[in-house]
């Protein structure tokens, strides 16, 4: 066993220097080159393969062996940022070039060459991901980062946000959603991603962590670098009801409303209620209907609780006692002078921003892989943000209505704002239309019911008129007034004579002359003298 100086290990048969082949090793044919290598491999006990040989000059062939050159190496780099593997990315090359023969190399070869990377980086993996977030720092001053290290020297806590990061947080970061993901690097560190939602409803990335240990140290270290980062804290921070969040969120973002997600607490419901209840639709119907409106006062919201405990049995349980101390950090009636952005009542941002960093990593990867797909990730969502805002400056959205201030928000919204908010005024709009119509249904009906207990018309005319008629007339009409162009002009004899000239006489139907008519037509007079 040998081992290069970049780690490698090799394994080294031993063999007569005589019977062991060496690279530019010279034959007069390829039958002889061949069976000296058969000789060599039955010596030391193993099989043997083709690679390739080439022809020099005379009738001399040479052995040589494949080796990967800076193509290869380029394209398995650009595989490692999408995650994907040396095999996969072994026959992505073949479609590619077109045939494997075209390859110039093996598989075998491809997976040696990440072997050989993950030997280089191996020791020194922090070292170069520290080193390379402070070039960042040089090239970008707006580039922030912080790290820190355990008692023996090694990587446990990392934290770093870009410029463009933190403009989006200045931008977007009212509300913000963080929860840990793992199985992201072959260390096991925790990935702590810091979500907001952007002016498309999209996911944006504000930040992110790398954690060694999910203790209330470690999240008040991580929550303080990014404070220092972003030089605020969100209105409002989305989390799961983790022990450590509960302490490290009001320690250092005091001002920042800390909110439990709903989903992970309802989901506990089946297991503390217990096997009857969990089981019984009516309270599953009955709790939901309290704890997911959001239309319900503080108030009502806990008389409907109360209800529904005494209801149950529940008022005693210890859970869901808990759950209603602690009613003001994940209840909605809590929440409604906070704008949420979208995030609305659960992690679920959280949940999709992992998912989408979870297609581009791996459990097996070195920090220096992590970090090339986490750029590459990044890369995406700015990529697809840069889109969406070409499509809104380069379109203008359908309206449906008349309304000034539809227009007005066509020309101020995100495309996908902008149908939200339509929809939000095309339903006030039919709301208020089905209103009209059912009030004038209404007023016809009455106006209707009282015409038809009315002995004569004059009640409807009276109402029709505006008026009563009275016994003692003292204002009567007044008489026809003859002013000048109140009557019918009487026209003169010339005027007659000019208007009769104009008018065209009617034509004959036999003859279709003029001044007579088909009676008194010539033509039709028959002769009798004969």
């Amino acid at each position: 066993m040998k081992i290069s100086p970049n780690g490698t290990k090799q394994w080294i048969p031993n063999a007569n220097p005589e019977e062991t082949p060496y690279t530019g090793q010279k034959f007069k044919t390829v039958d002889e080159g061949i069976e000296f290598y058969k000789a060599y491999a039955k010596a030391v006990g193993f099989d043997v393969r083709h690679g390739t040989m080439r022809r020099t000059e005379g009738v001399m062939w040479e052995l040589s062996t494949w080796k990967l050159d800076n193509a290869h190496k380029t394209f398995l780099a650009n595989c490692v940022k999408a995650n994907i593997g040396p095999t996969k990315g072994f026959r992505l090359y073949k479609e590619m070039v077109g045939s494997f023969s075209a390859i110039g190399a093996t598989c075998i070869d491809f997976c040696n060459f990440r072997r050989d990377m993950l030997a280089y980086i191996a020791g020194v993996d922090a070292q170069m991901v520290v080193e390379d977030l402070f070039k960042k720092k040089e090239m970008n001053p707006d580039f922030y980062f912080d790290f820190d290290l355990d008692d023996g020297g090694e990587l446990c806590r990392l934290f770093w946000a870009d410029g463009t990061s933190r403009k989006n947080f200045a931008c977007f970061g009212d509300v913000m959603s963080f929860d840990a993901t793992y199985r992201t690097n072959k260390y096991r560190l925790v990935f702590v991603p810091f979500t907001g939602v952007d002016h498309h409803k999209r996911c944006i990335t504000f930040g992110a962590g790398l954690l060694a240990k999910e203790d209330t140290d470690s999240y008040e270290w991580l929550l303080t670098s990014f404070k220092n980062a972003m030089g605020a804290t969100p209105r409002c921070a989305i989390t799961n009801q983790d022990a450590a969040l509960r302490v490290a969120v009001p320690n250092i973002m005091p001002t920042t409303r800390h909110r439990f997600c709903m989903w992970y607490i309802m989901t506990k419901v089946g297991d503390k209620a217990g096997s009857v209840l969990a089981r019984d639709k009516e309270f599953r119907k009955a709790l939901n209907s309290v704890v997911w409106d959001e239309t319900l006062s503080v108030e009502e919201f806990e008389n409907r609780w109360l209800k529904v405990m005494e209801d149950y049995d529940l008022v005693e349980d210890r859970w869901f006692a808990q759950l209603y101390e602690a009613r003001a950090s994940w209840i909605p009636a809590y929440f409604q002078d906070i704008f949420m952005g979208g995030l609305l009542k659960t992690t679920s941002r959280s949940e999709a921003e992992n998912n989408y960093f979870g297609n581009f990593t791996n459990h097996h990867c070195s920090l220096v892989e992590f970090f090339m797909q986490y750029n590459s990730a990044i890369e995406e969502q700015r990529y697809k943000q840069t889109k969406l805002n070409a499509k809104c400056e380069g379109s203008f959205p359908e309206t449906k209505t008349p309304l000034h201030m539809e227009q007005q928000a066509a020309t101020l919204y995100t495309i996908n704002m902008f149908y939200e908010f339509q929809t939000e005024i095309w339903e006030e709009k039919v709301n208020e239309m089905l209103t009209t119509l059912q009030q004038l249904k209404k007023e016809f009906h009455k106006s209707k019911h009282e015409t038809h207990q009315s002995p004569s018309n004059e009640s409807a005319i009276e109402a029709i008129v505006g008026s009563r008629t009275t016994g003692e007339i003292r204002i009567k009409p007044p008489k026809f007034a003859n002013n000048k162009g109140s009557g019918k002009r009487l026209k003169s004899n010339k005027e007659k004579a000019i208007e009769k000239r104009k008018k065209k006489s009617r034509a004959c139907a036999t003859c279709g002359g003029r001044g007579h008519n088909s009676r008194t037509c010539i033509e039709n007079k028959t002769d009798f003298s004969d």
